[in-house]
């Protein structure tokens, strides 16, 4: 060993440095760096601030988009209904506008019928609607007979028995076509298919008879009006239209359960049958004998 080297500065330039010492000075330049590494981030990050950000540049090309869109669709409805307004300037006549509403009533009218026959039932059996209507009519029989003894005022009111006669001597066709065809679909229209489209949801199935009670109480009133000697009066008869009554909850029940045809022909069945033996016996025995035997029928 040389004598001008001192032992402690030979260890110095020949053995390693100690793991403590080694840290500590790895640490002083990265930490003399690190500084100068985070100015230049924020700085970048301050200069990224001060245009825009990614984020931001996104949401503002998506909004004025869908502004342009917007404004786009409200432009083209504007030009659409001026259009429209064009189209429909000219006034129409009243010929016109009588086929419209004309054309527009038919429409409706149809697709009321087809979603009324597109809820019938395909089992049901009109053999046995048949039965069940000839089974009503007794029922309805007994009823009228218990209010006669009763001598409580009841019956259709609409019309006179009188007046059915000598509609059914005069002209028995028209009035059996009314009677039987034209007023049970009105009438099976109104109080039952009506109410059933527009107040209960088609997926309900049951019978509803909280709806059906009243309906057919309304429908029974309605037999207590008659025309009056004027045309278009009508008068009011008080009486307690037990069979209209009874009729009217068969008839909801049938158009709950099987579908408007066949409440329509029971209707037609209850009319149609007793005026139609009305007719024979008033062809058969001329006179008061007649008269008689149709009373009893009707």
């Amino acid at each position: 060993m040389p004598e001008d080297i001192s032992r402690r500065d030979f260890l110095k330039e020949f053995l390693p440095l100690s793991s403590e010492n080694q840290e500590s000075e790895n640490q002083e330049p990265a930490q003399e760096a690190f500084p100068q590494k985070n100015e230049n981030i924020e700085k970048d990050n301050k200069e990224e601030k001060i245009i825009i950000s990614r984020k931001n540049f996104l949401k503002f090309i998506v909004g004025a988009s869908l502004s342009i869109g917007f404004a786009g669709g409200i432009k083209g409805e504007i030009e659409g209904n001026n259009e429209n307004h064009e189209k429909h300037e000219k006034p129409l006549t009243l010929k016109e506008r009588a086929e419209e509403d004309t054309q527009e009533a038919k429409k409706e009218l149809s697709d009321f019928m087809e979603r009324i026959s597109s809820e019938e039932m395909k089992d049901s059996s009109y053999a046995e609607t048949v039965v069940e209507q000839g089974l009503m009519m007794l029922a309805k029989k007994t009823a009228n007979e218990i209010f006669e003894k009763l001598e409580i005022d009841h019956g259709n009111k609409g019309i006179t028995q009188e007046d059915l006669i000598k509609y059914l001597k005069e002209k028995p066709l028209t009035t059996l076509f009314r009677s039987g065809i034209l007023h049970p679909i009105l009438e099976e229209a109104i109080f039952r298919a009506l109410p059933v489209d527009k107040l209960i949801d088609k997926t309900d199935r049951r019978k509803r008879w909280d709806i059906g009670i009243p309906v057919s109480a309304l429908f029974a009133f309605s037999h207590n009006f008659r025309n009056g000697e004027n045309f278009g009066d009508l008068e009011l008869y008080k009486s307690v239209p037990v069979s209209q009554f009874m009729g009217g909850l068969f008839y909801w029940y049938l158009m709950r359960e099987k579908g408007f045809s066949h409440a329509t022909m029971a209707h037609s069945m209850n009319n149609a049958v007793p005026e139609s033996l009305g007719a024979i016996f008033l062809k058969l025995f001329p006179g008061e004998k007649g008269e008689e035997m149709a009373k009893k029928i009707l």
